[in-house]
């Protein structure tokens, strides 16, 4: 499924439709229209006199209406860049509610909630009505930490580019930054069912395990509190519970592993150089007569 950017993309505002019409979407297939740059010395709005390249203070960025979205491209010989922020003025209703997602994992705190100019929303983001759910974000396979925000007078994407923690030194070599997408939402869809057909968008050609993929991971049984021996005697367990002719599980030793730390305690950053007593497996069997475990 492809997103349908054409019809939308002579547009520069995304305005409320006239009555019975759907005019909370915001095309963002369309140029932004206001560009920034932040590199090491600091922050240059950016002008474009035909809404597809952006210039000023050494940068350029190009952006190019594609199919599949809007590609973002970054130039800046000789400049350390750190960030891009592309702006795209919108009437964001606010009686919608909006989800955004997580930087590594959800922790049980994604949920709606009302507009809020102050809300990071990683990667992409959605925003529902409970009878329409429109979808915002950047294809997979970025070269940047992709974040939004959205407020009462638009969409906002700020693209991460650092390297190591520093601005990005291009030189004479181009960086492709990200591809923006969007998705309408249809009457009739759950926001799950929207979400769902979004995410398939943004990862077209996503990196599926061959075979199933499944065991233990002491966090959720243990927390930090496991014991090598009490780990061997899970593995086992999880062993016997696969099917014989099946891919084998694997067994994760999660956090508590390690020494303790004094100041932050058990469940702590570290040091991460040698295990405690307790963990240790430099004693216990290379291979557990239960159920065939290796290490």
């Amino acid at each position: 499924m492809l997103l349908a950017l054409s019809a939308l993309l002579g547009m520069h505002w995304c305005a409320a439709a006239a009555p019975g019409q759907d005019g909370s979407f915001c095309n963002l297939g369309r140029s932004p229209n206001a560009i920034a740059v932040i590199t090491e010395t600091g922050r240059s709005d950016l002008v474009s006199a035909d809404a597809k390249q952006w210039q000023g203070g050494g940068v350029t960025v190009t952006t190019s209406a594609r199919r599949d979205g809007l590609e973002v491209e970054l130039s800046a010989p000789g400049l350390a860049v750190k960030h891009l922020e592309l702006h795209w003025k919108a009437e964001l209703a606010p009686d919608w509610k909006y989800m955004g997602d997580a930087w590594e994992r959800a922790y049980g705190d994604l949920e709606w909630k009302p507009l809020d100019p102050e809300r990071i929303m990683p990667w992409y983001f959605l925003a529902s009505n409970g009878q329409l759910t429109h979808g915002y974000g950047v294809k997979t396979g970025a070269a940047a930490l992709c974040r939004w925000t959205a407020d009462a007078g638009g969409i906002t994407l700020n693209a991460d580019v650092r390297s190591g923690g520093g601005g990005v030194q291009l030189g004479q070599r181009k960086l492709a930054v990200a591809t923006v997408l969007c998705r309408r939402g249809t009457a009739g869809e759950t926001a799950f069912a929207a979400a769902q057909a979004f995410c398939k968008l943004m990862s077209p050609n996503p990196r599926l395990a061959k075979q199933p993929v499944y065991g233990l991971n002491d966090w959720y049984c243990s927390y930090h509190n496991d014991t090598a021996e009490e780990f061997l005697k899970n593995a086992a367990y999880v062993v016997s519970l696969a099917p014989k002719n099946a891919p084998r599980p694997f067994a994760v030793v999660d956090d508590g592993w390690q020494v303790k730390n004094e100041r932050w305690g058990t469940n702590s950053p570290g040091p991460w150089n040698r295990t405690n007593p307790k963990s240790s497996m430099t004693t216990a069997p290379r291979k557990s007569p239960a159920a065939g475990v290796s290490r």
